[in-house]
């Protein structure tokens, strides 16, 4: 079915292919304000265009803060920067 998404391999960080790992650094420290450290790459969608992370975000605050949320970016070319479609916390 298009469109669906594909979360049958979640993969780690060091198992995340090189440029996409790339563009999601990329893209991520584009951010003021919080940093993210990726956890889990969950699924892709649409012929591997949107991808979903599970990230650990700190918020630049004193103390820094640290909630876990999802992240999910849409790519438009290999090796280019990805846009964020949407950022939502777990509670």
């Amino acid at each position: 079915m298009c469109g669906q998404w594909d979360f049958t391999k979640p993969l780690q960080p060091n198992d995340v292919p090189k440029d996409l790992a790339a563009v999601f650094e990329k893209t991520m420290n584009s951010l003021c304000g919080a940093s993210y450290k990726m956890l889990q790459l969950s699924g892709s969608q649409a012929g591997a265009r949107n991808f979903l992370f599970i990230c650990e975000q700190t918020l630049v605050t004193n103390p820094p803060v640290r909630h876990y949320v999802t992240v999910l970016l849409h790519v438009k070319d290999a090796g280019d920067k990805a846009s964020i479609v949407n950022i939502a916390r777990f509670y």
